[in-house]
């Protein structure tokens, strides 16, 4: 618990808190590396495709989409240890 205090005129001080930069400060910085967008996106058709294959093969909508998502996490993390 911590008490705060006032400045001289009455006003209640307030904490700035840590200095947060914005995104704009570094406009040479991708978002995501060029080999975890390749993870992600091969991740994502291998998902994509799993889950249409499960669905053609008369799984319900529901299992086909549950085991698209279990396919491509286990896709990006052979992928992740797969790509160097």
């Amino acid at each position: 618990m911590s008490l705060r205090g006032t400045t001289a005129d009455g006003k209640p001080l307030r904490d700035p808190g840590p200095e947060i930069e914005p995104a704009s400060t570094h406009p040479g910085r991708p978002l995501l590396t060029l080999r975890a967008a390749v993870i992600l996106s091969t991740a994502l058709v291998i998902g994509i495709g799993a889950g249409v294959l499960g669905y053609l093969a008369g799984m319900r909508p529901a299992e086909a989409i549950l085991t698209g998502g279990g396919t491509a996490a286990g896709a990006v993390t052979l992928l992740h240890a797969l790509i160097a």
